[in-house]
């Protein structure tokens, strides 16, 4: 069979290689990559020169993809008796023009540059190889420290985020909050109010006439004070923009986020706590409403009403 040569063929010419891996065990996997030109049997043999055997290199080093990750979360991975670090690129007696292709590159690297990262091996370092893959196999534990009043992502959106650092991710979600009995209305003295929070932390606090209310007066300093005393939130309503498009707040997972929403405005929560929420579905600023129940001494219940 004549091959066309690089210069004659009507195709733009890359090389594909195919990845191989096999543990002691006969386990096998592989993968294949497109790198950037058509290699030529000079650079073919250039390489041979530099491979293991011939044969075999360690991928990460020259900035190839590494087959074995693909047993990656599998039982025993890496085995010191079993596994190893290096990765087949050729078969015995490779020829150039077996690996040309028209497919389109799937890494970001030529031949030519990986030739000459080849040629400047001094050595496979096998140690630092399998220190690598020993972190890989080991799980990841990240800390997310989220502002429950700022936090507008998903759970969904968080744990993609944390997958995109590698590994299988467990998410644990802690909320911090004061539960308290809420005083009955036919006790005398008890009243209700309701506060508006914004998402904006430096903005105050406003009374309100009810839950999704956006109109009312700043809160007075003594009051709130007074409130965050000895008042208890029987009701929580949050209103959030377009959960597709910026993420749903966690109030909107599980009542113990609107609890912690509650506990970041300085406010116990009741057990019973009534929960609900509104997606507004566009790009409006995030809003919260407390219903409050509390005793007012005179004072109180005069700056309050």
């Amino acid at each position: 069979m004549i091959y066309p040569s690089i210069e004659h063929s009507n195709f733009a010419m890359n090389t594909k290689l195919t990845l191989s891996y096999r543990d002691a065990a006969n386990y096998k996997t592989a993968l294949q990559v497109v790198l950037r030109g058509a290699i030529t049997q000079e650079q073919v043999q250039c390489l041979v020169e530099k491979l293991d055997e011939g044969q075999f290199l360690i991928a990460a080093q020259v900035g190839l993809p590494t087959p074995s990750e693909n047993f990656r979360g599998k039982d025993g991975w890496p085995n010191d008796e079993l596994d190893h670090p290096y990765t087949q690129v050729f078969e015995a007696q490779e020829l150039a023009q077996n690996l040309h292709t028209s497919d389109e590159p799937t890494i970001d690297l030529s031949v030519d540059e990986l030739v000459k990262r080849v040629c400047a091996v001094q050595g496979w370092d096998e140690d630092a190889e399998w220190t690598r893959l020993n972190d890989l196999s080991r799980p990841k534990s990240i800390l997310l420290s989220l502002s429950i009043r700022d936090s507008s992502l998903s759970p969904e959106q968080i744990v993609e985020a944390v997958r995109a650092l590698g590994g299988a991710v467990t998410v644990k979600y802690e909320a911090e909050f004061e539960e308290r009995p809420a005083p009955e209305l036919s006790q005398p003295g008890v009243r209700e109010i309701v506060l508006m929070a914004t998402s904006d932390e430096t903005e105050p606090l406003f009374v309100v006439s009810d839950l999704g209310e956006d109109e009312g007066r700043t809160i007075n300093p003594k009051l709130l004070d007074e409130l965050q005393r000895q008042a208890v939130c029987v009701d929580f309503y949050g209103k959030h923009p377009d959960a597709a498009k910026y993420g749903a707040p966690m109030y909107t997972v599980h009542d113990d986020y609107a609890m912690a929403e509650v506990g970041a405005l300085g406010f116990a929560s009741a057990p019973s706590m009534g929960v609900n929420f509104e997606d507004t579905g566009d790009d409006s600023t995030g809003c919260t409403w407390l219903r409050l129940r509390y005793v007012a001494p005179p004072q109180v219940a005069r700056e309050a009403a």
